[in-house]
């Protein structure tokens, strides 16, 4: 009964069958969004996807045009808008509202979203648009004027107060210097949000800036013959940063010297306020019996070294009894005898319960209620995946990437 409703759903009025809704959209040169709207309003199927939309949101008929918008200033291709959007880090819909108003793809790609700003005041009572234009007739930057403010300065203090710009010097893994991230991507003909993704996936400098797009990182083998998806996987394998391993090839290392020596740690030393001397400040704070944690704490908060290391710490138990009058030292101690946990004994007498059904009453696992396009309901998410025939994690994934539900549970996987 289900796999009816499904094709009758991806079926236009003409009697013709689709993969899906969105292909059944596609081909009538329509948004799903849009089309899903309509239905959703009660228009029929006919209508639902024959009635023109505004121009500026039609898809381009001509493959010639079609191919162009996909394509980005730097000449990279992408299988669809919405992924070049993606790319860079924009809405699709914004990427499209862009181009029809006539900016470049360059313009339209590059130019970051602004928020509207509300109107501000400075110290002395002048009116400004908002805090850019305030921040600039005073010449700081907008940033630095929040992150004054954040840390307590007067409006004032965060305008007028002179600072010293520390220039961050960017390096690739060759060893040439930029001024910015921007500008050693753009060298290498790669756009900054896909170098930061890369990073931020762990891939090597080298990695990040020279992989092609659309490609996936480049193998490796080890000096032993032993091969690996990834230089990083290679580098984790003997406990070595894939960074580290770069700079050292193009230093003329071999293989094996620059994955197997080791890299020289460097102990800062710590002196207590006797004179001792010691390698590290984590083997000072455990020669007074004190955490390294409490000890930085301590001297951020303005301690004196004497008083971070030997001041006792403080250690307030609560004392506990349970609804037979047996006593505990602790709360946690008495959750503990009784297989639950603080979190849950503390939450259920908040909610009112008493000592005796806070400790004794069973916790039930509650599975994930979920509910398909189609109105059907299931137990869990697991058990809608496996009526659809598809893994839990190929649905999340693409509900992550903004798939709707049906979407995500019918249009077959690729093999």
């Amino acid at each position: 009964m289900k796999r009816e409703d499904n094709i009758a759903q991806r079926t236009d009025h003409l009697g013709n069958i689709y993969e899906s809704i969105n292909k059944m959209s596609d081909s009538y040169n329509i948004e799903p969004s849009t089309y899903r709207d309509r239905i959703k309003r009660g228009w029929d199927k006919e209508k639902a996807l024959t009635t023109p939309i505004k121009p500026s949101y039609q898809k381009s008929k001509i493959e010639g045009e079609e191919l162009e918008r996909r394509t980005d200033h730097l000449g990279h291709t992408f299988p669809t808008i919405r992924e070049m959007a993606e790319h860079w880090g924009i809405k699709r819909t914004t990427l499209l509202k862009r181009l029809s108003s006539g900016m470049s793809v360059r313009e339209a790609l590059e130019t970051e979203t602004k928020p509207q700003q509300k109107s501000c005041v400075d110290h002395l009572g002048n009116k400004f648009k908002n805090q850019k234009e305030m921040c600039d007739s005073y010449g700081i930057h907008k940033a630095t004027f929040y992150r004054r403010v954040k840390m307590g300065f007067s409006i004032e203090e965060a305008l007028t107060l002179p600072f010293k710009a520390k220039q961050k010097i960017i390096t690739d893994h060759l060893g040439n210097s930029y001024a910015t991230v921007s500008e050693m991507c753009h060298e290498y003909g790669i756009s900054r949000h896909t170098y930061s993704n890369r990073r931020r996936k762990h891939w090597s400098i080298e990695e990040a800036l020279t992989t092609p797009i659309g490609k996936g990182r480049k193998t490796a083998t080890d000096h032993l013959g032993n091969s690996y998806e990834t230089i990083s996987e290679m580098c984790h394998e003997y406990g070595i940063n894939a960074d580290t391993y770069s700079e050292r090839r193009h230093r003329g290392w071999t293989i094996e010297e620059a994955l197997t020596t080791p890299i020289e740690k460097r102990q800062k030393k710590a002196t207590d306020h006797l004179g001792n001397s010691y390698e590290t400040i984590s083997e000072m704070c455990h020669a007074y019996g004190i955490s390294f944690q409490n000890y930085s704490n301590r001297r951020r908060k303005g301690w004196s070294i004497k008083q971070a290391l030997t001041t006792p710490i403080e250690k307030r138990q609560k004392k506990a009894t349970d609804h037979l009058g047996n006593s505990y030292e602790t709360i946690s101690e008495m959750c503990h005898e009784y297989g639950i946990s603080r979190h849950t004994y503390s939450n259920r007498r908040h909610r009112g319960w008493t000592i005796e059904e806070a400790l004794t009453t069973p916790i039930e696992k509650r599975q994930k209620k979920a509910t398909d396009h189609l109105g059907n309901s299931y137990a869990s998410v697991s058990e809608m995946c496996r009526e659809y025939r598809i893994s839990r994690h190929t649905y999340s994934t693409r509900r992550r990437k903004g798939w709707t539900i049906e979407e995500a549970l019918t249009i077959p996987t690729s093999r």
